[in-house]
């Protein structure tokens, strides 16, 4: 996740990660180059098929980060 969103995140750190059979879900937490932002909180549930990621899922509160982008564009 953090490697395509680039330079936009300055902070990355998965905070916990739990492992169910394929399945592996991480809790991450970050922070984007973005004024107002703070701190973001996720969850990011990968389906693994031979050592390969065969579908992910991003999960997290977007309120702050529209708020951001909305104040940005003022």
């Amino acid at each position: 996740m953090a490697r395509e969103a680039g330079q936009a995140v300055t902070s990355f750190r998965v905070r916990r990660q739990f492992v169910d059979g394929n399945t592996v879900c991480s809790i991450i937490d970050w922070e984007m180059a973005m004024p107002g932002l703070g701190k973001l909180t996720s969850a990011e549930v990968l389906e693994i098929a031979d050592g390969t990621i065969v579908r992910g899922e991003l999960i997290y509160d977007a309120e702050g980060l529209r708020r951001a982008m909305v104040e940005a564009q003022s």
